[in-house]
């Protein structure tokens, strides 16, 4: 189980994160919701480590979570970075090496294929367009077998038929007994796909309930739109 507790991230003053608590079960998908500035991107971006936060328990499976090894997170940020001077197929292989997971051909292929970036293997990531460089960035957050696979608004830059392999593809890792958290403000893709609802609001948790067809929407009017 990923255990989020009491995480606190402050700035000054001001609490971005404000013990933020939650559960994720393995082989579950729980979607975090929030308008901007929510602390959705701040959360994810403390939980993999690009930020330090003021107080964090987190762990997974009794584990601290910044003791768990790169090669168990998967990690998509709202705001890829690639080294535009390496080809594809060199920043799957810096991706790989940088978190020691094992560069097995035939995972990473399996995993570029259902993505779709196999012509562009040999293409310079800053030639590539925005859309597939959003393919090669969500192939590198699959790549290897995470336990913990994080995604801040995936859905940006990408087409339907990729849309549609990204959600056959969560499907895929929540059998595998993944957790998976993901946001977006596409808040139809979320219906149906994820098992619970976390909606942050000014840095803390403002409901919590278990997801199902058509229920984010309806939730989200009630919380933010009145």
């Amino acid at each position: 189980m990923l255990e989020i507790k009491s995480i606190v991230k402050s700035y000054g003053t001001k609490a971005v994160l404000n013990k933020v608590t939650f559960s994720v079960v393995d082989g579950a998908i729980t979607a975090v919701i929030g308008p901007n500035g929510s602390g959705k991107t701040t959360l994810f971006d403390v939980l993999v480590g690009i930020q330090d936060a003021t107080t964090n328990d987190s762990t997974l499976n009794g584990n601290k979570l910044s003791d768990i090894a790169p090669k168990d997170i998967g990690f998509l940020p709202e705001t890829p970075f690639l080294f535009t001077s390496f080809t594809t197929r060199d920043a799957l292989s810096y991706d790989m090496t940088m978190r020691d997971i094992p560069e097995t051909e035939s995972r990473w292929q399996e995993i570029a294929a259902r993505f779709r970036i196999g012509d562009a293997l040999s293409i310079k990531v800053g030639e590539l367009s925005q859309g597939m460089k959003k393919r090669v960035a969500l192939t590198c957050a699959f790549l290897g077998t995470p336990s913990v696979i994080i995604l801040d608004e995936p859905l940006n830059a990408l087409d339907i038929q990729t849309v549609i392999a990204l959600k056959e593809q969560l499907y895929v890792e929540k059998k595998r007994g993944a957790h998976i958290l993901i946001s977006s403000h596409v808040l139809s893709f979320l219906d149906g796909l994820a098992n619970e609802f976390i909606f942050l609001s000014n840095g803390k948790v403002a409901c919590q309930c278990e997801g199902s067809d058509k229920q984010a929407e309806d939730i989200y009017q009630k919380l933010f739109c009145v």
